[in-house]
């Protein structure tokens, strides 16, 4: 999991992430892996991904991880045994799904990112998470400053659809799209899959 602790964020420019075409051993088996990651981009070999994802990809790829970590320590506790994927685990009826690969501190404005444009190929698996709660001191976890905070705002620019896979939920005050920007969203169809509220607004 990346956590922007500042202002800062993710930026990925123009054509980054771009194919090997010639190397077929650097492909990533959507499935069944390569090396350590032993499905792929599935958590367990009964976790289920949306059926258009491509079998290989060349590019990049970034993984949120799927269980508690086996260490704990400072970077998660008090919460260790919360800082992981699934809510639901093994019960979630489509199989266990990764958690969170992105999350913003809540108590910064990254109004000017994060930021993403295309031209190249990536699968990121996981939740992204990029809401500015309140203006002031720390994020206490409760009671958002309305006035003035939710400036946090993902920018797809360019072509990012064209070779761009997001298996997760992108949480954020507001989606910027830009040039040829795709978005195709495969949705959980479960009627138990825990989310509170999922909406766009335009």
């Amino acid at each position: 999991m990346f956590y922007f602790a500042d202002a800062n964020s993710i930026n990925v420019t123009s054509n980054s992430g771009k194919k090997c075409p010639t190397d077929p051993t650097t492909f990533f088996n959507t499935t069944s892996g390569s090396g350590s990651i032993a499905f792929g981009a599935k958590c367990t070999a009964a976790s289920t991904i949306p059926p258009n994802l491509p079998a290989t990809l060349s590019g990049s790829i970034l993984l949120g991880p799927c269980q508690a970590p086996t260490v704990t320590g400072p970077m998660c506790a008090p919460n260790c045994s919360l800082n992981y994927g699934d809510p639901l685990g093994t019960a979630d009826p489509l199989g266990e799904q990764r958690g969170f690969l992105f999350f913003q501190n809540r108590a910064k404005n990254a109004n000017t990112n994060p930021k993403w444009q295309g031209g190249g190929q990536f699968l990121l698996s996981g939740t992204m998470y990029f809401h500015q709660c309140v203006t002031t001191g720390t994020d206490t976890g409760v009671n958002c400053s309305t006035a003035s905070a939710y400036n946090d705002i993902v920018s797809l620019q360019g072509n990012p659809g064209s070779g761009t896979y997001i298996l997760g939920q992108i949480v954020a005050d507001q989606i910027s799209l830009g040039g040829t920007a795709v978005l195709t969203m495969d949705l959980n169809p479960s009627s138990v899959f825990s989310i509170l509220k999922a909406s766009i607004f335009q």
